[in-house]
């Protein structure tokens, strides 16, 4: 009888130190309110990107914050360029950066200029659309939607959460009047539509020297990054 009440002591604790190691183990991407973090978001296009040039499209862009500011990069299958958008919290500063083969150069930009990839007119009003909710990446999502214009525009339909603690989330996007998070919204570019939808939250820190200008970037003008992004897209 001992030695069977023991052994049963004995797979009680065993049990319970499974379990406590499995908790330690499931460590959450994120949690409500997280304030420093990674979200990657995944890229997706319509049919009239062909095939043959697909490979050449972002098909991932992440959002990294940390301390109020933000660093947006877009990443494709090759390495053959790198565009990223970094604000600055404690300059202010906003800037563009583009590195293409042995090229990297850097814009700065108005604290209020939007990203040039949003060529889009989305000054529109904003309709909110009440009691409708999805989960994407983990967190509550709301709906809002910016309806046809008179020029023949087309609907834009966002998801937006207000559970990740991002200062001014959409900063530098058409889009900065949502209340929460963007999580899924497509934009339009050189007549392509990017559908972008968050697939993971990830909290972690990041340096401060991330959200600076590398020393190696020399200063250009939009105009230099836009030409250099249609050599490869064209």
């Amino acid at each position: 009888m001992i030695l069977k009440n023991r052994i049963k002591l004995l797979t009680v604790v065993l049990i319970i130190a499974v379990l406590s190691g499995c908790k330690l183990d499931r460590r959450p991407a994120a949690v409500k309110g997280i304030t420093e973090g990674t979200i990657i978001y995944n890229i997706t296009y319509p049919e009239q990107v062909s095939s043959a040039l697909s490979f050449l499209f972002p098909n991932q862009m992440s959002l990294h914050f940390s301390n109020g500011n933000q660093r947006i990069m877009f990443k494709g299958n090759m390495n053959l360029y790198a565009l990223d958008f970094i604000h600055n919290q404690e300059s202010d500063s906003f800037y563009t950066l583009l590195k293409i083969l042995e090229r990297r150069i850097y814009v700065p930009s108005s604290k209020s200029d939007n990203m040039f990839i949003f060529d889009d007119d989305h000054s529109r009003k904003v309709e909110y659309i009440k009691n409708k909710e999805k989960e994407i990446a983990g967190f509550t999502c709301h709906l809002a939607q910016i309806p046809p214009d008179n020029s023949g525009s087309p609907e834009i339909r966002i998801w937006y959460s207000n559970e990740i603690g991002i200062e001014n989330p959409n900063r530098n996007t058409p889009f900065d009047m949502i209340p929460g998070l963007i999580m899924e919204f497509q934009l339009t570019y050189e007549n392509v539509i990017f559908h972008l939808e968050a697939q993971r939250v990830v909290e972690e820190s990041h340096p401060d020297v991330f959200f600076m200008v590398p020393a190696n970037y020399e200063q250009s003008s939009l105009e230099e990054v836009e030409e250099l992004i249609k050599t490869v897209f064209n």
